[in-house]
Order: C-alpha cells, then structure tokens, then sequence
C-alpha cells in the first residue's frame, strides 16, 4: 500500500467517523429538556448569588460565603477598568448596577428602597428590581465564567 492510498484510508476513516460521531450526540439530545435544565441551571446559579447577597450582612467576616462575597464585588467594581464588555448595553451606567449591589446588600447599614433610588437617579422601582437582577446576572457571569 502507497502514502498515497494510506493518507486516503485514513481520510475516509475520519470522515466517518466525524458523521458518526456528529450523529450519536444527536441522537443523545433532547432539545427541550436540555433546554429546561439549563434554565434551572441558571435559576439555580442566580439563586446562589442572591442568597450569598442577602447573607452578606449576617456571615461573619471571615467566613466563605463573605470572602466569596467581597472578592465578586472587588472584581465587579474593577469589571470596565478590564476591559470586560457590559453584558447589559448601555441602558443603565455600570457604575450604577455596581453602587446599587452595594447599597442595596453590602453596606452595614442598609438604606431605604427611596432613598437607594433617590440616590442614584432612578426614578422607577421597577427599574431598580431590573438593575438588581442585571447586577445580579455580571456577578454570576464573574463567579461562574458564562454569559447569562
């Protein structure tokens, strides 16, 4: 047997592999449970986020969940200093998301609802619950590295 015809042994080998392959993950997917699990794998994330969130004020400093905690924060306050895009568009100022997560979860003292808004320039409450749930999205993104 020549290079020749052994190069294209092995090509035909490849090829079918290939579709075999392509066709055995096919067949292993199902669109829409795989869809509705990963819905309830970004629930689930989001749901861990929020929940380290709402704790912040209650774990002591130098528990896992504060740490975890400060450092999201450090690397979200520092998130357009990177480089990294705002994954929200331009709709509501990073800045603003950043200093809302704050005010809203963070700080020792919280403040009231009005006054966070007053504060920020946010004139909707509606607005405010999305800035929270988009803050929430770049923390998740910065914990767990995908794109909500």
């Amino acid at each position: 047997m020549t290079a020749t015809e052994w190069k294209k042994i092995e090509r035909m080998a490849k090829g079918i592999a290939y579709r075999n392959g392509k066709k055995l993950a096919k067949d292993q997917r199902k669109p829409t449970d795989n869809k509705r699990e990963m819905e309830s794998e970004k629930a689930r994330k989001r749901d861990y986020i929020l929940s380290l969130l709402e704790r912040y004020r209650t774990e002591p400093p130098d528990s896992k969940e504060r740490k975890t905690m400060d450092r999201l924060i450090e690397l979200h306050r520092e998130y357009p200093e990177k480089g990294y895009r705002d994954f929200h568009g331009k709709h509501v100022p990073f800045k603003v998301r950043h200093n809302l997560l704050v005010l809203a979860f963070i700080i020792r003292e919280p403040k009231p609802k009005s006054e966070i808004m007053k504060l920020l320039g946010i004139s909707q409450e509606s607005v405010y619950d999305n800035v929270i749930q988009q803050g929430i999205s770049d923390l998740v993104q910065l914990y767990y590295g995908y794109e909500i």
